[in-house]
């Protein structure tokens, strides 16, 4: 018995001791290098550069949920050699990004620079330097109750029942005592303690009708504290360090400890565990895990095996969530000036200043030049800092000239491209060249000639077509006859083409035998004209052929009436009396041989039927067509057949008249 006092004496020593002593050096919170992708989304997305020379950026992304205020958390460098913080200022506000998070951005100055030289970095938020201190021989308790049910006893009184959380073989189950509360409904809570059985009646008496009731139980060793309530027991501290640490016996040997702190924290900082054993402490949990969240409040959770729970005494220490970087491997080169641009001579000048950048580093310049719609980069030694361009290269449009610094590749430094310099705008404008205006001529000048060229080519084609089309048309004027009429006209025209001669003509056509009949006005000219060609028909026959010109008289029954010089053929004969002088009385008349034979068609010519109806002869002669105009040809008589000699017509337009032999 004296043994177990005094141990139970050593652990509460050993328990004031470290409440009372201040083990930690440092006035700031130690550093813990957080693990990527686990504890911190906010260290996760921190991004640093630097340009190996003398000063570092850094971005970083918060969500604007938890933190909707400006950037509070203030970004630092410390330097572990010469032990001091260096604040990461910013110049500009946070911007919202796409998926609702803040992006900040900073910068910072140092010259510590090297391939072994590291950069820690850490968010600045509220840290209680002291650590927190708890034995879980007086400040332990263990595991709530489990299955806390209620039933409606005999008498009306209700039976609330529940069990030990753990297994009934464990010695800790025989050694629990239990406190139960009931209350009805926002009401004070009635107690009852030192419950050794896992049972309680609550008599009818202690209950009223009609109300809600709540009850709850909890556990407790024979050492240390009681347990959490079965249900749900909560409640709420604004302070800047952790509370509510509770350690809960697990097992045989295991201790659970759990924890709460500020939810807007839990993303900058952290607690560990430390553990000890009546020697010093030591980290026995750098990994809590998240048990719970909501807005305003974060619960951790850790686990530690013991051989002896109630010897165990656990601290928490508060951490700064931190992450190093390695300077030669986030290098990204500077931002190189804006590019001044100038025009000389139809020629543009691009130049720019010479870029600050380690000599360690070897990089070569980037040039572009873009439009809205193209784009040209060309690549340029670190030595270089000027182009040309002529106008003649570029189109008529504004340009775009920018700059930046690419790394060349290199092993030993991981180094990213700067960002592209500020944009130059210079503009282009359409140049009038001189050659224009002779290539649009020159083209006018072309069309024409080929227009004149193909309409030169094209009419002899036409002409020769029209000239074969009308060749191709029937017409009197083709007729041999007319033909070499025309050649024994002096004028080259025979004189019937007068439009004031109106001709009379009835002709029938007959088998072979063709006889003329002329009117007093159109024959007179026409059978002077052809007299020759006569002569020329009757040498070939056995009749001879007597012209005759003069006056005459032609009486047509067939009811024909022409104008113009146009010659039907039929058979009719024709008595003339003769006059003194031996030629053709003027008056003379048509009479039809043979009315009983007809030819429907004869070499193209028109047959006309003659009729039967005889007419008398007009006693009195006509002197001239032109004395009465309006009188009417003279009637038809037909008169005894005649001898008539038939000129060959060999043109196949109209048949020869017959000339009445002497």
């Amino acid at each position: 018995m004296s043994g177990t006092m005094f141990s139970t004496w050593i652990l509460h020593l050993v328990g004031f001791a470290l409440l009372v002593r201040g083990d930690i050096s440092d006035e700031n919170c130690p550093h813990h290098e957080v693990k990527p992708g686990k504890e911190s989304a906010v260290l996760d997305s921190l991004q640093c550069h630097n340009d190996y020379l003398s000063y570092a950026e850094c971005t970083w992304e918060v969500d604007s949920q938890v933190h909707p205020q400006e950037n509070t958390h203030e970004l630092y460098y410390y330097d572990k050699k010469a032990d001091e913080d260096t604040l990461c200022v910013s110049n500009a506000s946070g911007v919202l990004l796409s998926n609702g998070k803040i992006s900040h951005v900073c910068r910072y100055d140092s010259e510590r620079f090297g391939l072994r030289t590291s950069h820690i970095l850490y968010f600045k938020v509220p840290c209680v330097h002291k650590a927190t201190t708890l034995s879980v021989s007086q400040h332990g308790k263990v595991r709530a109750p489990i299955d806390l049910t209620e039933r409606v006893a005999d008498g009306g009184g209700h039976l609330l029942s529940w069990r030990s959380p753990y297994p009934v073989s464990s010695n800790i189950t025989g050694t629990l005592v239990y406190q139960l509360q009931y209350r009805r409904n926002m009401q004070d809570w009635t107690i009852v303690d030192n419950i050794n059985a896992s049972e309680y009646m609550i008599d009818k008496e202690s209950l009223l009708s009609g109300y809600h009731f709540e009850a709850r139980v909890r556990a407790r060793g024979h050492m240390g504290l009681w347990s959490d309530w079965s249900p749900l027991v909560s409640w709420k501290t604004h302070n800047d360090g952790v509370f509510n640490l509770q350690c809960v016996i697990a097992g045989e040997t295991t201790v659970t400890c759990t924890w709460q702190m500020k939810t807007e924290h839990d993303q900058f900082m952290s607690y560990h565990l430390w553990c000890s054993r009546s020697d010093s402490p030591s980290a026995c949990c750098e990994d809590p895990q998240l048990k719970s969240r909501d807005a305003e409040l974060s619960e951790f959770m850790c686990s530690v095996n013991t051989p002896d729970p109630y010897l165990l005494t656990v601290e928490l220490r508060p951490v700064y969530y931190s992450r190093t970087f390695r300077t030669s491997k986030h290098i990204k080169l500077s931002q190189p000036d804006q590019v001044h641009v100038k025009e000389s001579n139809g020629v543009f000048i691009l130049n720019w200043s010479k870029p600050d950048v380690s000599r360690d580093l070897k990089f070569s310049i980037q040039l572009k030049i873009a439009t809205d719609k193209t784009s040209r980069n060309v690549t340029l030694s670190d030595k270089e800092t000027n182009f040309n361009t002529s106008v003649m290269d570029l189109d008529p449009s504004e340009y775009q000239a920018q700059i930046r610094l690419l790394p060349k590749p290199d092993e030993t430094y991981g180094v990213e491209p700067s960002e592209w310099s500020q944009p130059a705008v210079f503009t282009i404008k359409p140049v009038s060249s001189p050659i224009r205006p002779v290539i649009y001529i020159l083209s006018a000048v072309f069309v024409a000639v080929l227009f004149i060229f193909t309409l030169y080519s094209s009419l002899p084609i036409v002409h020769r077509r029209i000239k074969i089309w009308k060749g191709s048309i029937p017409s009197p004027i083709k007729s041999k006859v007319l033909e070499g009429m025309i050649k024994k006209t002096p004028g080259g025209w025979p004189s019937l083409q007068s439009e004031k001669e109106s001709t009379s003509i009835c002709v029938l056509l007959a088998a072979d035998n063709i006889s003329l009949c002329q009117s007093s006005v159109s024959w007179e000219p026409l059978l002077s004209q052809s007299e020759d060609a006569v002569k020329m028909a009757s040498s070939g026959g056995s009749n001879h052929l007597h012209a005759y010109v003069g006056e005459a008289t032609c009486k047509d029954k067939s009811g024909l009436n022409f104008s113009g010089p146009y010659i039907l053929c039929c058979e009719e004969s024709c008595t003339q009396d003769k006059l003194s002088d031996g030629s053709m009385d003027r008056n003379h008349k048509c009479v039809l041989g043979k009315s009983e034979s007809f030819a429907p068609e004869n070499r193209g010519c028109a047959v006309t039927p003659p009729t039967s109806t005889p007419a008398t002869q007009n006693p009195d002669p006509i002197d001239s067509p032109a004395d009465n105009p309006s009188d009417e040809p003279p009637a038809y008589t037909p008169s005894p057949d005649q001898g008539c000699m038939v000129l060959p017509h060999p043109s196949g337009y109209f048949t020869m008249p017959c000339v009445v032999t002497g």
